[in-house]
């Protein structure tokens, strides 16, 4: 990996791409693009994301889609929610 040095043994190239990914996570300032959580943990309070009300959800952003869901799907991890690109709701 040009970026991180990390050497890959399989050699596949999707997986390579993957991995290259990982690196090209969101600006966090730029809630339109990238995988947000934007879940509802209970009792969480309400803030404003890109002009829309949410409430809870911890606002880290993830590189895939699968780790979004990995990480709402943690149990250890009180958020939960759809799994949208940006600002999208589905």
């Amino acid at each position: 990996c040009p970026v991180c040095k990390w050497e890959q043994v399989n050699k596949r190239l999707p997986d390579f791409q993957r991995h290259l990914k990982t690196h090209a996570r969101a600006d966090k300032e730029d809630r339109t693009m990238g995988w947000w959580c934007k879940g509802i943990p209970e009792g969480a309070e309400e803030y404003l994301f890109h002009d829309h009300m949410r409430v809870g959800g911890c606002c880290q952003t993830f590189s895939r889609r699968d780790a979004l869901k990995r990480h709402t799907s943690n149990m250890n991890v009180p958020c939960t929610g759809v799994l949208a690109w940006g600002l999208k709701e589905e």
